[in-house]
Formats: structure tokens, sequence, C-alpha cells
């Protein structure tokens, strides 16, 4: 049990830290494009 909770944490943090890459790519080519 412990290991499957550990790694559900795990899968949290590593969807969250995608999600919030990308958002902060498409934030950086939205303002290079309308500067």
């Amino acid at each position: 049990m412990m290991i499957n909770n550990n790694y559900f944490i795990f899968n949290i943090i590593i969807n969250n830290y995608v999600k919030n890459k990308i958002i902060i790519i498409c934030l950086l080519l939205y303002d290079y494009k309308y500067k």
C-alpha cells in the first residue's frame, strides 16, 4: 500500500511539473510573439 501511495504521489508531482512547464513555455511563446 505504501509503495502504491508513494507512486501515486510521485505521479501527481510529475504531472503537475510537466503541465506547469507546458504553460510556462506557452506563455513565453505568446509573450515573444505579441511584444
